[in-house]
């Protein structure tokens, strides 16, 4: 029988615990330029010792060329600009800037779009009363809530049907339908029936891209021949259609589906970093433009200076000051460290951005964790979500990470996995017919790279 007893004993351990500050700095590293440029703007409404402050930027150095040389000044002289500024405005300009914050705005809707083109048709009063009520009845996708025979019950099937005509024809095209079928159908009668082209021959057009749109798979694999069969459709008509369909936009209505903080609007990449040549050598800048100077306010730095005899307004003025230098500091920090990830990934991929994506070679996050002396964790949380805009398009950071095609990290092969899927690439869009796997294959080895037939339908399809 086991014996039972309670004691009391003290025991050490050793720990890491990560401060509240600690946590909202590692979160700061994380966010891409537009969701830092709301994290301002949150602390700066929350913080009264915190000022975002407008900053002349003709006195702060805009770019840095990258150089081989190791210089470690280049973080300290770089394209980070000073995040405390000075400059003070007119009256006159701070009277204008007032009146634009103060202004109230929305972005334009779908309907604003479509009714502002409607009211300019001459149009019977019927079928603008029809029109305005089908406009009024659109998603944010350009597509009917409810059908037109639900939401018009009675009303003359001729005038609703003008209506739709008037409507599909505006800015976007294809608006007023019932789905992506129907509209891509719509935008290939009214673009592609030819200029001075018959409505036969624009009804032609409509009627075989809607016949084409359930294989749009297998014309994306070149298989025209196979559509040709399914469809009627001879293989080199159904070869420019699928030309036409990639010109049309399945959902129109969407570039007007609200502003870009909305929640069902669209939000557009924001590089947080851009690489470029400039007289034969690569610079790169830090997209300070969206990140708003930050100052501790004067008046609390002032307020400082006096002894105050109430303790409560002391301790108030001392906690906010401490966190807006806090917060200075983070943002800096941030910056800093993602100027230093982004030279050593120029160091690394400096082929790619010479010479551009085929180019790019195998790099591991923990290769460069090592460069720097940072952890991986780091580096992980630094290109999660971070873009950089190059001569070649704007990519995301981690898309400059990829293994050998061996498989061994970074080791191994001086081709990546993602060098070789754009070279692929390549190769099917500049062979005159449908290349084969094997062909594929057979064509990579001409070129030194050598990998099956097996693995080259894997990155194919991975494409």
């Amino acid at each position: 029988m086991l014996a039972q007893s309670q004691k009391l004993g003290v025991s050490l351990e050793q720990g890491l615990r990560l401060s509240q500050q600690m946590l909202h700095s590692i979160k700061l590293m994380e966010l891409p330029v537009m969701e830092l440029r709301e994290r301002i703007e949150a602390e700066v409404a929350a913080n009264p010792a915190l000022d975002v402050v407008e900053e002349s930027k003709e006195d702060a150095p805009r770019e840095k060329p990258y150089t081989d040389d190791g210089d470690e000044n280049f973080f300290e002289t770089a394209i980070m600009m000073p995040l405390y500024a000075n400059r003070a405005s007119s009256g006159e300009d701070d009277e204008k800037r007032q009146f634009l914050e103060g202004a109230v705005s929305r972005p334009e809707s779908l309907q604003d779009h479509l009714l502002w083109q409607f009211r300019l048709q001459t149009l019977n009063g019927d079928v603008r009363r029809i029109g305005e009520l089908l406009i009024g009845n659109l998603d944010e996708d350009g597509f009917h809530l409810v059908s037109p025979a639900e939401l018009l019950p009675g009303e003359d099937p001729g005038k609703i049907g003008a209506a739709l005509s008037v409507i599909r024809a505006l800015d976007p095209q294809g608006c007023a339908t019932s789905d992506y079928r129907e509209s891509l159908a719509v935008q290939g009668r009214l673009r592609f029936g030819g200029e001075n082209g018959s409505n036969a021959e624009c009804a032609r057009s409509g009627v075989e891209i809607e016949m084409l749109l359930p294989y749009l798979g297998e014309l994306e694999k070149g298989k025209f021949s196979l559509v040709a069969k399914l469809t009627g459709i001879k293989a080199e008509r159904a070869a420019f259609l699928f030309t036409c369909i990639k010109e049309l936009s399945p959902f129109p209505g969407r570039q007007y589906s609200g502003g870009v903080d909305s929640e069902a609007g669209v939000r557009f990449v924001v590089p947080d970093i851009e690489v470029y040549r400039k007289d034969g050598e690569l610079v790169i800048r830090l997209n300070d433009d969206e990140i708003p100077a930050l100052q501790v306010n004067p008046f609390f730095a002032e307020l400082k200076k006096y002894k105050q005899d109430d303790q409560s307004t002391r301790d108030f003025v001392n906690e906010n000051i401490a966190n807006a230098k806090w917060f200075i500091n983070a943002v800096q920090r941030r910056n800093h460290t993602l100027l230093r990830v982004t030279r050593a990934i120029v160091e690394r991929q400096k082929a790619f951005f010479e010479k551009g994506s085929a180019h790019i070679a195998p790099l591991t996050r923990h290769d460069i964790a090592e460069t720097l002396e940072l952890d991986d964790s780091t580096i992980s949380r630094m290109a999660s979500s971070k873009y950089i805009q190059t001569e070649w398009g704007i990519y995301g950071m981690g898309h400059f990470f990829s293994n050998a095609i061996t498989g061994q990290g970074s080791q191994g092969s001086p081709f990546s996995k993602t060098g070789v899927k754009e070279v692929i690439r390549e190769i099917i869009a500049h062979s005159e017919k449908h290349a084969s796997d094997s062909e594929i294959a057979r064509i990579l080895e001409e070129r030194g790279i050598k990998i099956a037939r097996r693995t080259v339908a894997k990155y194919r399809n991975e494409l």
